[in-house]
């Protein structure tokens, strides 16, 4: 038993550490990562259409926020203008959908 104990025993648990090595190892962690970052990229999957409503949604918020901001009446009447597009697509969007009776009444 005590020979499987000191197996390893004559082996260096340690070793001086200079400053190349910690920049070499630094080069390299940040080249992997680099190399790996890009590889993501190129794997993520396409994006997610938003929805009309989800659109409507968070121009109301920017349009909340924009109305406590000094100076931004020109960028209220854009995203008015595109807010009442967007609510025209949804509306009939919606208005199309019906594909029974029980769903006209439900509306």
């Amino acid at each position: 038993m005590d020979a499987y104990m000191d197996i390893d025993k004559e082996l260096p648990a340690t070793e001086d550490v200079t400053d190349e090595s910690i920049f070499n190892d630094l080069i390299e962690a940040r080249s992997a990562d680099a190399i790996q970052s890009s590889d993501e990229e190129a794997e993520e999957e396409p994006r997610q259409k938003n929805s009309i409503r989800t659109s409507v949604e968070f121009i109301s918020y920017v349009l909340q926020t924009l109305e406590e901001t000094e100076e931004s009446t020109k960028a209220q009447q854009h995203l008015d203008y595109v807010e009442k597009f967007l609510r025209k697509k949804l509306f009939f969007s919606n208005a199309l959908v019906q594909s029974d009776l029980m769903s006209f009444k439900k509306k």
